[in-house]
């Protein structure tokens, strides 16, 4: 069906939106057929951590501040823009921070930011933080000291 014209005056249009992606048609489907299981072992493992965090109470608070995925429903998200602690649940530096402190060397604690970021989907905070970091340990990193040991 093509999509809706816009029904109030001077807001968002969803038509124009839409056609500025060039999507013109809006498809809905009565049923879905899974044709084949991902093998994609990111994704395999994004889905267990998901599945083991299904059944839990506070599954949106561990979804979101392990994997980045805001499941909080409206009413915790407008208090936590009140309070101003919405930035605590961000995927950004004490993630990498926390990495770093329980990796027994760099190299260790770089594959794991590397996988932990294709798990998350490469968030910009998260990722500047773990640039920042081998930054950081690229120039700190002397004739003495090798760049994926730490004393």
């Amino acid at each position: 069906k093509k999509p809706e014209q816009n029904k109030i005056f001077n807001t968002f249009n969803y038509q124009k939106y839409l056609k500025s992606q060039k999507i013109y048609w809006i498809f809905e489907a009565d049923k879905i057929k899974l044709i084949k299981e991902n093998s994609n072992i990111i994704y395999k493992v994004k889905n267990t951590i998901l599945k083991r965090t299904q059944n839990l109470k506070s599954k949106a608070y561990i979804n979101n501040f392990l994997l980045g995925i805001n499941e909080h429903d409206s009413e915790t998200k407008e208090t936590y823009s009140k309070t101003g602690t919405s930035h605590l649940m961000a995927l950004s530096g004490t993630h990498t921070a926390l990495i770093v402190l329980l990796s027994p060397n760099t190299l260790v604690a770089i594959i794991i930011m590397l996988i932990y970021l294709l798990l998350t989907s490469f968030p910009i905070s998260l990722t500047r933080a773990c640039l920042f970091f081998l930054i950081i340990k690229i120039k700190n990193t002397n004739k003495k000291e090798s760049l994926f040991f730490i004393k």
